[in-house]
Parts: structure tokens; C-alpha cells; sequence
């Protein structure tokens, strides 16, 4: 179960600032998901070569997550995902239900 984002987490900002000046910025990208849209923006940020993660507690969505990015990591827990310093953004693909717990 996804819970909330750890306060340790940094923010875009602070992730945009912290990289050397000079390089072009090309952001890491985590998917929060594997459903019905989450399919989609794993596929997309795969193909564009910013999907840094897939967070996806379900076994069959973790599964299908792996067959279409089968070089990023899937994990289910959500603090693995945001404990990674190179994260720059996380799209939640998830019930709307859940969204208020995710952010």
C-alpha cells in the first residue's frame, strides 16, 4: 500500500538546482501505477528515456510493468521510489481515490 511521500523526499527545485550547471537536464521520471492510464505513461516515458521507476504493488501490473520497460526497476513501495536521489518527478497513475494519500 502506498501511504504518503517520506519528508525526506527533495522537491523538483531542489533536484534542479543540485545538478552541475552546463548539462542538459533530462528529468527521471517515476510512474506511481500500472493500470488503466498508468500503462500508458510507463510505455511513453519509457520510449522518451526518462522513466527512472515504476512503483506498482499489484503482482500482475508489477509483471506486465517489467515486460514494457524491462530495464526499470519495479518496486512496490513507495519510499524506495522517492528515497532514490535522482528523482526529479513522480506521476501518480493510480484510483483517484487514492491520489490525497499520494501527495
Amino acid at each position: 500500500m502506498i501511504d504518503t511521500i517520506p519528508s525526506t523526499a527533495p522537491t523538483l527545485k531542489q533536484s534542479i538546482t543540485a545538478r552541475p550547471r552546463g548539462r542538459s537536464f533530462v528529468p527521471q521520471v517515476v510512474v506511481a501505477g500500472y493500470g488503466y492510464w498508468g500503462r500508458n505513461l510507463v510505455r511513453v516515458f519509457h520510449q522518451l528515456g526518462v522513466l527512472r521507476m515504476v512503483c506498482e504493488p499489484s503482482g500482475p501490473g508489477a509483471d506486465q510493468a517489467r515486460q514494457t520497460a524491462p530495464d526499470v526497476p519495479v518496486v512496490a513501495d513507495m519510499d524506495a521510489a522517492l528515497g532514490d536521489p535522482a528523482v526529479d518527478a513522480v506521476v501518480i497513475a493510480t484510483p483517484a481515490e487514492t491520489h490525497a494519500a499520494l501527495s
